[in-house]
């Protein structure tokens, strides 16, 4: 699926990437501090996004890179600024997507290896939840004796 975002981000159509996202999908970005919770959201935001680049005419940078535990993503240079563009995925439909800043210490390897944390947006209310309790509980052990 990662493959289907790389030939849309080469070719700059947002239409290549539409039939592959779940209408739920939804897409994060720390560049823009926004969360779009629907697949027609995300194609509009996209498809703006190429048009700017076009009218700019700057070139987009990306390469496919693989984690240690075989998970692929998208690393972009956008602007001088690095980017990992991650996904997650469930029978053929893509569920999410997110953009995350690709850090100075973070590197990559001749052959493509990169350390990345795999896709963290929440699978469930259930994985949101169990996250606040251990926040809670983490709380708890600073400060109540």
């Amino acid at each position: 699926m990662i493959l289907e975002f790389e030939k849309t981000w080469k070719v700059q159509d947002s239409s290549i990437i539409d039939p592959y996202l779940d209408d739920n999908f939804n897409y994060y970005s720390e560049w823009i501090f926004d969360f779009f919770p629907s697949k027609n959201e995300y194609i509009e935001y996209l498809a703006g996004k190429f048009k700017s680049i076009k009218e700019s005419k700057h070139k987009i940078k990306l390469d496919i890179v693989e984690n240690e535990i075989g998970e692929y993503a998208i690393l972009f240079d956008q602007y001088g600024e690095k980017a990992i563009f991650t996904i997650k995925a469930n029978e053929g439909r893509i569920l999410e997507g997110k953009m995350a800043k690709f850090g100075s210490k973070d590197k990559k390897t001749a052959d493509n290896k990169i350390n990345y944390l795999p896709h963290t947006l929440f699978d469930s209310m259930e994985d949101k939840s169990r996250t606040e309790k251990n926040k809670i509980s983490w709380l708890k052990k600073l400060f109540i004796k």
